[in-house]
Parts: structure tokens; sequence; C-alpha cells
């Protein structure tokens, strides 16, 4: 006996061939590729059909949008008399708005009050915000979201006046 194992397993292998007779091993192969040929015929889905299904019908859902009955029209833009209207009256808003200003003006000149100085801080940057809007307007006259946010600011710079002379009136 020698000590390599790999000549004495190739040695000894010949001698311990078997072989016997199968002969239904074969037909049971046959048998067992035909079943499982039939079983693939039929469908059945595995994970990645049903998320491939799941997938197109949120898609669907979500360009279908249950509920709606067709696309809204977009009014992020004036027509020109619209333009023309909302240019009248933020004029006249602003005409009223800067008359109210010039009341208050020497109030909050003479005013030393904590409450006149937060009035003239915000009113200073309502002035900016309202300076920063308009410059945007002139680029984009038609732009109504604009408009509104500007006649926004023009009402809460009439709120603050409002509330600055009837403050400064009760003093």
């Amino acid at each position: 006996m020698t000590n390599d194992p790999d000549r004495e397993i190739s040695r000894t292998a010949p001698d311990l061939h078997r072989e016997w007779d199968t002969p239904h091993l074969w037909p049971r192969i046959e048998e067992a590729l035909a079943r499982e040929a039939r079983a693939k015929k039929r469908w059945s889905p595995d994970w990645r059909t049903l998320l491939a299904a799941a997938a197109v019908v949120v898609v669907a859902a979500a360009l279908l949008r249950p509920g709606q009955s067709g696309p809204r029209p977009a009014r992020t833009f004036l027509s020109e008399q619209g333009l023309s209207d909302a240019e009248r009256t933020e004029a006249a808003s602003a005409r009223s708005i800067e008359a109210l200003a010039r009341l208050a003006d020497p109030q909050l000149a003479r005013a030393d009050s904590p409450k006149a100085a937060n009035c003239e801080e915000k009113l200073l940057v309502l002035d900016t915000e309202i300076a920063t809007l308009r410059a945007d307007l002139g680029q984009n006259r038609f732009n109504a979201y604009l408009r509104q946010e500007l006649a926004g600011l023009y009402r809460e710079k009439q709120q603050t006046l409002k509330e600055f002379l009837s403050h400064a009136q009760e003093n």
C-alpha cells in the first residue's frame, strides 16, 4: 500500500465497478420530463409577472385619475381684458394705500414705541416684496399668480397701516 490516496483510489476503483440492468430507468426519466413540460405549458404567474401587472394597474390609475372628468384648464395667465381690469384695480388700490401711507408717515417718524418700530420694519419688508413682484410682473404681465401675490401684499400693507393708525389714535 502506498501513501498517495489518489493512486490508491485509482487502482482500486476498477475492481469496484458494477453494472446492472435498469430497463425502467429511461422510461421514468422520459415520463418525468413530459410531466414537467406539460406543467410549464399551464400558466402560473411568478412574482415578477404579478409585480409587472401591479405596476401597469398603478400607472393606469395615475394616468386616468378616477373621478376627474378631464384635464382642468390652466388658469395661470390672464387675457388682455383680464389684464387691463387687473391693472386698473391694482393701480387704484396702490393709490389708496399710498395715500394711507402718507397719512401714517409723519406719525411713524414721531413715534418711538416698539410697536411703531415693528410697523416700520414690516412696511419696509412689504415695500421690498412689492417692488420685487412688480419687477417680476414687468417680465410676465399675464401671470395671474403673481398678480394675486401682489394683491395679497397690498392688502397686508393696508392692514398694517390701518392697525398702526388706529393704535396711534388711541395713544
